[in-house]
């Protein structure tokens, strides 16, 4: 166990928490203290920022300008999702978690894995589930890592990643913390935020030894607007015991201002109160944050500071004791995207070290990092080879390191702002760098909030030590167009909104044009067959926008190319066309066909031939546009006739796969559960639709309840049984309505014009109605926010449907069933759009509209029992199955009853054995009139509960002949819980 100095704290220790004459937990601060509080023997990285002043800077190391250039990559562990948390090192151990919720413990020295933990996961989160870095804790039972994930912190136990304790930050939707705790003895110090929701959020101080809080401050004092964010780090000045945290701004058009918004806040540490606030900026929503962590520092002339970068790009250096400002730096241009939205300023957190703050600033116009005077905030030095950044900067010795968006690590002169190392990373990174001795560790991964998980980010450790091991290759190259065959074509499956058929503009945010530059892009995408369109006038020069200082300058620059690249975590792409001397250019290649792309830029180059690398490529970029849902390519034409290999294809969900037949007995399983491949599987049930002819909607509940159900989305792949793939590119995820069981999905349908129906069981067989009708407006293909657990938008129709079960569409209006309802219930009138949904557009809350309902079938009507699974018949009517009956019935296209297509012979019951037919529940209907369907194999059990035989069920299909129902053929038997069906168009 390392050793640690604890100086200057007294912390009155909580007893057992069960007793209420127990005192509660409180902070006793010892003002003789002034060193930092947590000191490592061995001055390894043990908290974000390194120590408690969170000056960024390492205490010990054998890098200086004279050796960096030896520094090298030995070795790089891949994550499971984006890393933007810096990491913490201590005693030959790195610990650091990920976006989905994952904490990692690895030996620092070789890259191995200690062990891993899975954290919950909030559904409501932003960002990551983990986006901060961890804080190391020594206590008299073992070290521990105090950790925030989602809305909850965790002390786990450093030596196997056990929870020792849990405590969530807020019950309400959106809570979050998105910095870094700060420990202090036995004290927890953090800030939390609701992203800009009107619910709870402030700062907190917890006990260490329980979790329990100690106090709460609220910015915004009991008034929820929104105001009171605080979604960086806090700092403590431990001789005058005062924490410092930044706070965000307003939303926009959201009442709520007040002294603690957007200002630098001095707090009691023993009790939350607050000492001063210093608010740079009168009443405004223009998104102008204080983020990053604030940092102590000492001027020249022993003056005690506290600094903290704001988005406005001006660094504040204001008096410790009263908040007074002493000097503000306006280190760079605003970055605004659009009004009330800022993506530049500072930040990620600066560092402080031998008289200068150098910080970095985010995405707008270049120079990107600043060297100020700590003393006056004198501009010392700018660098323009650093690329835009959201992450702390870090000095090591006269070096200080920054990471960029441009995917560059590089190191630069504490006291010049030379570059004197840089290496280009396979991906952006947007987390800070720790580093002690020979060693400097880094993390990668920058997707948008809302992205699919990053494949490609994690953590590298560079070296100077010679015998540490080979070096590594980092960095991807573009890729090369591949050729479509003959009679092949590109679409866009499930084209976006924007940029299609009518073109749009490219605004420009990223940086300021040159000065000879009087840019318009517009871009027309389109969808089939795929075709991308740009034409630009007065870019200028190309060698204009190409950064000073910087080597691509050195190149320069003659033309201007159309890049499309798949994902912000893999920046590398291809070319789709260069403009001509009049600024235009038409392409219909990409360079992965059956790809999705998210993101289309202009760059300047010089070689038409070479796809630049990420950090050429970024000097390069003259503007941007991003799609999410990306843009999802599809080859058409050769090779896809015939696809089902001589019959149609029935999908057939089992036991948590789903498997793919066809009436002449071929079979496929197509999806395997997760608890038989936990790595690749999906548990997959419910009815399935088709959006297209290569892309299905299945129920889909991997994970749960970590992981909120819903409906997969999934790409098919292939020609015929046995060839067939399925990938998921999306799912669609509501909020449920309280139920005796977990939800369950069951219904789906898709209208002519793409919006998509899905029903949810609630309460399965007693208690109140709970299961809902809910409608998902397109585009709908390629929304793979869900994957960490996010709420999609949607509109509920109705949520008092008993047991609701499958769907069936007849043009505009929807046939639901319901197993305790009243039968089949037909909605009509529905909303056309967001707009038709009462309340305003949200994700995670329910929107409701009141289409027309009236009940259709009456499951009295025919003696079918019960509603289960409806299905058109080839006759314009439909059939409909009832599991508790055993029956089939036939109705016409109003609604009446026609005939029984299945029943039990004479004499049978459900007991404890079922039908010798079956219990019909799903039900699909293939071109050649045959009728499928998924038999569950109900039973009534010794204990008189109904339900399905364990491993008893089947799929069967009914012919027809001369328009007569044919015995039903067993396609397949000995299955869990066959419940619902669907058929490859």
């Amino acid at each position: 166990m390392m050793r640690r100095i604890i100086v200057g704290l007294v912390v009155a220790l909580a007893g057992a928490a069960c007793s209420s004459d127990d005192p509660a937990p409180s902070v006793d601060l010892d003002a003789d203290g002034s060193d930092s509080v947590v000191v490592a023997d061995d001055c390894s990285w043990p908290m974000f920022g390194q120590n408690i002043s969170r000056d960024f800077r390492s205490c010990q190391t054998d890098l200086t300008a004279d050796n960096v250039a030896d520094l090298r990559p030995v070795w790089f562990v891949n994550t499971s999702d984006v890393v933007s948390a810096s990491p913490v090192v201590v005693d030959g151990h790195l610990y650091v978690g990920d976006w989905s919720g994952v904490f990692y413990a690895l030996d620092a020295e070789t890259g191995e894995e200690v062990w891993r933990s899975q954290l919950r996961v909030n559904p409501q989160q932003y960002g990551g589930q983990i986006s901060g870095s961890a804080a190391y804790r020594s206590t008299a039972d073992g070290d521990q890592l105090i950790v925030a994930s989602g809305d909850t912190v965790y002390a786990l136990d450093a030596a196997d990643g056990s929870e020792v304790w849990s405590h969530i930050v807020t019950s309400d939707a959106f809570g979050e913390v998105l910095g870094s705790p700060l420990v202090v003895g036995d004290t927890i110090f953090l800030g939390f935020d609701a992203h800009g929701s009107p619910f709870r959020s402030g700062a907190l101080a917890l006990d260490a030894n329980t979790g329990e809080e100690i106090w709460y401050f609220d910015p915004e004092g009991g008034v929820r607007t929104g105001c009171g964010g605080i979604w960086g780090s806090p700092t403590i000045d431990l001789e005058r015991g005062l924490l410092f945290v930044g706070t965000a701004n307003c939303p926009p058009s959201r009442g709520g201002w007040n002294e603690y918004s957007e200002a630098l806040i001095a707090l009691d540490a023993t009790t939350g109160e607050p000492q001063w606030s210093f608010q740079p900026h009168p009443e405004n929503d223009r998104d102008t944050d204080f983020a990053g962590a604030p940092n102590l520092f000492t001027t020249a002339d022993g003056r005690d500071l506290i600094g903290l970068g704001n988005k406005d790009a001006h660094y504040y250096a204001v008096d410790r004791e009263t908040g007074d400002l002493i000097w503000e730096t306006e280190a760079a241009e605003e970055g605004f995207i659009r009004p009330n939205f800022a993506s530049g300023g500072f930040v990620g957190p600066a560092a402080v070290g031998d008289g200068v703050v150098i910080g970095a600033t985010a995405v707008g116009d270049c120079p990107c990092l600043h060297g100020l005077d700590a003393s006056t905030g004198e501009i010392l030095w700018q660098n323009s080879q650093v690329g835009p950044s959201y992450a702390p900067t870090t000095i090591v010795g006269d070096l200080a390191f920054a990471v960029s968006v441009d995917s560059g690590l590089r190191a630069v002169s504490v006291t010049t702002g030379e570059l004197l190392w840089e290496q280009t990373l396979a991906v952006p990174s947007s987390g800070g760098v720790a580093s002690f001795g020979d060693d400097v560790w880094a993390v990668t991964g920058f997707v948008e909030p809302g992205s699919a998980p990053s494949t490609r980010s994690g953590i590298y450790r560079f070296t100077l030590d010679p015998d540490a091991g080979p070096t590594i290759e980092i960095g991807a190259d573009g890729t090369e167009n591949e050729e479509l065959e003959p009679g092949e074509a590109l679409r866009l499956v499930d084209p976006p909104d924007r940029c299609v058929v009518e073109s749009c503009p490219i605004a420009f945010g990223l940086k300021d044009p040159p000065p000879d530059a009087d840019p318009v892009i517009e871009m027309r995408i389109t969808a089939d067959p795929f075709s991308l369109t740009v034409t630009a006038t007065g870019l200028g020069d190309p060698a204009g926008w190409i950064p000073e200082g910087t080597a691509t300058a050195g190149v320069g620059a003659s033309v201007y190319g159309v890049m499309i690249s798949e994902r912000d975590d893999n920046p590398n792409g291809g070319f789709v066309c260069i403009l001509d001397e009049s600024g235009t250019c038409t392409g219909s290649t990409v360079p992965n066909p059956g790809a999705s792309y998210s993101r289309i830029s202009i760059l300047a180059l010089v070689n038409v031939d070479v796809v630049p690398d990420a950090l050429d490529g970024f000097n390069r970029l003259v503007e941007t546009i991003s799609f999410n849902p990306p843009l999802q390519t599809e080859v058409v034409g050769a090779g896809t006739a015939d696809r089902a290999g001589g019959g149609e294809v029935v999908f057939s969900g089992q036991g948590n796969d789903l498997v793919l037949y066809t009436l002449d007995g071929e079979r496929q399983q197509v999806i395997t559960n997760a608890g038989e491949d936990p790595e690749n599987g999906r548990d997959i049930n419910a009815q399935i639709c088709f959006l297209d002819e290569t892309h299905f909607i299945a129920g889909e509940d991997t994970g749960q309840p970590v992981k909120i159900p819903g409906w997969g989305i999934f790409r098919l792949d292939g020609d015929r049984i046995g060839e067939f793939t399925a990938t998921q590119v999306g799912k669609l995820v509501p909020t449920y309505q309280p139920a005796d069981s977990q939800p369950e999905m069951f219904g789906c349908g898709v209208l002519p014009d793409g919006r998509v129906v899905l029903t949810d069981v609630g309460n399965q067989a007693t208690g109140p109605g709970t299961g809902q009708l809910m409608l998902f407006f397109p585009p709908t293909l390629g929304d793979v926010s869900s994957y960490r657990g996010e709420i999609t938008a949607h509109c509920k129709l109705d949520i008092e449907i008993a047991t609701a079960q499958s769907i069936a569409i007849d043009s505009d209006t929807v046939l639901v069933a319901a197993a305790r309802g009243p039968g089949v219930t037909r909605y009509s009138d529905l909303p056309l759009s967001h707009d038709g949904c009462s309340g305003d557009l949200c994700v995670g809350c329910d929107q409701f509209a009141t289409p027309t309902t009236e009940l259709f079938i009456d499951p009295a009507d025919g003696g079918l029992g019960i509603a289960n699974g409806i299905v058109q018949s080839p006759a314009g009517g439909w059939y409909v199955s009832s599991v508790l009956t055993g029956r089939i019935n036939e109705y016409d296209a109003d609604g009446a009853f026609v005939r029984v297509i299945l029943e039990p012979p004479d004499g049978e019951t459900l007991g404890p054995e079922t039908f010798s037919t079956g219990t019909p529940n799903g039900l699909a209907v293939t071109d050649d009139g045959t009728l499928w369907y998924a038999d569950l194999a109900i039973l009534v059990r010794e204990n008189g509960s109904i339900g399905p035989g364990n491993a008893m069920g089947t799929v069967r299909a009914i012919r027809f002949v001369d328009g007569e129902p044919r015995p039903p053929e067993i396609i397949e038997d000995g299955l869990r819980f066959p419940d619902a069906l669907g058929v490859l168009p």
